[in-house]
Order: C-alpha cells, then structure tokens, then sequence
C-alpha cells in the first residue's frame, strides 16, 4: 500500500517534505537583515529542523504510541514556524511573496504530516490495523 518503506524515516514522505522546508529556510535565512537576527535565525531554524527530526525519531522508536506522539510534535512545530514566518514579515525581513512562499511550504509539510499513511506507518508495521484501513 506505501510507495515507501516504513522502515526508512528518508522514505516518509513527511520527511521529505520537511527537508525541503529546512532548505528554503536557510537560504531564506541566510541573507538580507534576517540573516543579522540571531535570535530569530536561529529559532526558525532550529524550529524547521526540529520538524524533520520528530518524524525521523518517531519512525525509529517502532511503537505505534512513540510514532504518533512525535508526529502530532512535528506537526505543532509547523505553527511554531508558521508564527516565525509572521514574525519576520512584521520586521519587514520578507516581502509578501517571500512570505507567501514560505507560508505554502509550511502548509505542504502540515499536509504530508497530516496524510493517513504517515499516521498509520506505525500502526500497520506493526499489525495493528489491517493494511486495508491504511
């Protein structure tokens, strides 16, 4: 049923996503008056990064509970990064499009989170529904 191995975090599509956000934020983080702001450089980042690290350790912990718990952690820090993003257009380090920009990547890691086969990895590795429910 997964185009994927569940058994490889690189494989979850989640991840992936979430990869991609991490790269769009450094490079957006990288220059301009943004790059001058260690504080908030640092928090995006480290947000953004914290993302793909929580379905990485979740999909490691092979417990469907553990699984799910660092999921639901991922996507929490979607709207830490999310409001980050608020941030740095209020101090003017994006421009809309920047913003808007940023903000679909955002919403395309929340979606890749929020799609039924990365919430039921867990489950059907370990024969906790049946693979017709995935």
């Amino acid at each position: 049923m997964f185009d994927f191995d569940p058994d490889r975090f690189e494989d979850i599509p989640a991840w992936q996503e979430a990869r991609e956000l991490v790269k769009l934020i450094y490079m957006n983080t990288s220059q301009g008056q943004w790059a001058m702001d260690d504080v908030l450089r640092h928090e995006i980042r480290e947000s953004s990064i914290s993302i793909m690290t929580k379905i990485a350790q979740g999909s490691a912990r092979q417990d469907v509970i553990e699984f799910r718990k660092h999921v639901t952690s991922a996507r929490s820090l979607t709207a830490v990064v999310k409001t980050h993003l608020y941030t740095a257009i209020d101090l003017e380090y994006l421009d809309q499009d920047g913003f808007d920009t940023l903000s679909a990547a955002v919403e395309s890691t929340l979606g890749m989170i929020d799609l039924p086969e990365t919430n039921h990895i867990q489950a059907q590795r370990r024969n906790l529904i049946p693979m017709w429910l995935c």
